[in-house]
């Protein structure tokens, strides 16, 4: 254990006592903004997201708000690959998490989502919701807590019905777009519906293209 920072900055061993981790940048990196924090910020951690991913070398997004949340309570929402899933299926965002407006949307609704009054558990849960219900193959839906509030579940029970001919085929009044490739979240055209799927649906990632071929 190193309990302080200027010990950390000091510390000589630090990529040996991160052996077996793995992602030695990390271990860099972590003595390198300890160091930060000793030598030009006079011992004082950022904290807030901002602040901390201004003045904190290899500090991106994700990190500056998990910190911030969880360490300082500063009520600022976090988008990993687990939330991203978790927030796609809940609004059924069927687009790739990993487009720029896609991202964009993914964050504003983490914003609007966090708990101000507990924000780093907030986002702690959501990241466990993701990474052991809300999983990316086979996720465990009867268990999720916001089962009763997600779009991509009421998209599977809609399609089961309609296949049924239990429902009739009127247009879906939440989906914008559809079918028609203008909406920027839904599903592409490239990627129609597979009820197979159920869930696993949201969200898609983009196609790769076939390597071309030489002339």
């Amino acid at each position: 254990m190193i309990p302080l920072v200027s010990r950390l900055s000091r510390q000589r061993e630090v990529n040996q006592l991160w052996a077996g981790l793995g992602y030695y940048s990390r271990g860099r990196r972590l003595q390198e903004g300890a160091r930060k924090v000793v030598e030009e910020l006079g011992g004082h951690m950022p904290h807030t997201a901002e602040t901390l991913q201004q003045f904190l070398p290899g500090v991106g997004r994700y990190t500056a708000g998990a910190i911030a949340s969880i360490a300082f309570g500063q009520a600022t929402g976090v988008v990993d690959g687990n939330v991203a899933r978790v927030l796609c299926r809940v609004r059924a965002i069927g687009a790739d998490p990993n487009s720029t407006l896609v991202s964009q949307q993914l964050w504003g609704l983490a914003q609007q989502l966090v708990d101000p009054a507990r924000p780093g558990d907030f986002n702690q849960a959501a990241m466990e919701l993701g990474a052991t219900v809300c999983t990316p193959q086979r996720p465990l839906c009867s268990q999720c807590p916001v089962e009763s509030l997600c779009r991509a579940r009421q998209r599977v029970e809609r399609e089961r019905l309609l296949a049924s001919g239990s429902l009739s085929s009127s247009p879906d009044v939440e989906e914008c777009a559809a079918n028609t490739g203008q909406c920027h979240l839904c599903l592409p055209p490239s990627e129609p519906w597979d009820q197979t799927l159920g869930v696993v649906n949201f969200p898609r990632k983009a196609s790769r293209k076939p390597p071309r071929e030489e002339s």
